[in-house]
């Protein structure tokens, strides 16, 4: 029995050497002609893998630093809102309105529609006005001595909005990545997130400077909304139509 298998035996061994070593027709190619060719496959693929990971990194990095700006941006955006509101009260953003703003272009409020809502809808209005489209601050209120820090908060608004689409977008499963990596990319021509820090403290500074002066020139001087006539005109504008 074991004698009539031997000739069987030794068929599948010389199949198996003949797929091991590339035997064809008689032609042995061999291991060593093939492995110069899986070699530079292989190197292929670790480089593809290897700017995968690289891209990758870049990519968590760029989301991560976004990130952080962000929350660096809510916190001082916060701040300057509470110097407003000390200032002005909660009805800051309607004295500013009326400040920079022709009567025509200051839009009512809704009917039915909450102050918080309204005071909402008011803000990209009152951004527009002093900033360029850019974001860059208009020269009228860049050295203004008494509207700076407003601009300087529209200017972090913008900045705050414009980091936040990105992250909107880098977080989308649906978002190609070819326009992950042109975000990424319009990211690298801006100087990144520090170019944007950059800006911010520049401007703080100059509003710093600006408030200073201010402060000392009006020591002993009113605002202009302090008076009774003035607070009743503010409330009467924003009372809700219809």
């Amino acid at each position: 029995m074991t004698s009539d298998l031997t000739p069987q035996f030794n068929d599948v061994t010389l199949l198996e050497k003949q797929i091991l070593f590339g035997q064809d027709n008689g032609s042995i190619t061999g291991l060593q002609d093939r492995a110069p060719a899986a070699a530079k496959a292989d190197s292929k693929y670790r480089e593809v893998q290897k700017a995968k990971a690289k891209k990758t990194s870049e990519f968590l990095k760029a989301l991560n630093d976004i990130h952080d700006y962000i929350e660096r941006l809510e916190q001082e955006i916060e701040a300057l809102e509470e110097q407003f509101r000390k200032r002005d009260g909660d009805e800051w953003r309607e004295k500013l309105a009326l400040k920079i703003l022709d009567a025509d272009d200051i839009p009512p409020r809704r009917a039915g529609e909450s102050m918080e809502a309204y005071r909402e809808r008011l803000e990209p209005i009152l951004m527009d006005e002093m900033l360029n489209e850019d974001g860059s601050i208009k020269a009228e209120y860049k050295n203004h001595p008494e509207l700076g820090d407003y601009a300087l908060w529209a200017q972090k608004q913008y900045h705050l909005n414009a980091a936040r689409g990105y992250v909107r977008e880098l977080e989308d499963p649906y978002t190609t990545p070819d326009r992950k990596n042109e975000i990424l990319d319009e990211l690298e021509q801006h100087g990144d997130i520090e170019e944007l820090t950059f800006a911010d403290r520049e401007a703080q500074e100059q509003s710093l400077v600006q408030n200073q002066i201010k402060d000392s020139a009006d020591t002993n001087q009113d605002t202009q909304f302090n008076t009774k006539s003035d607070m009743s005109e503010c409330s009467n504008l924003f009372k809700p139509i219809g």
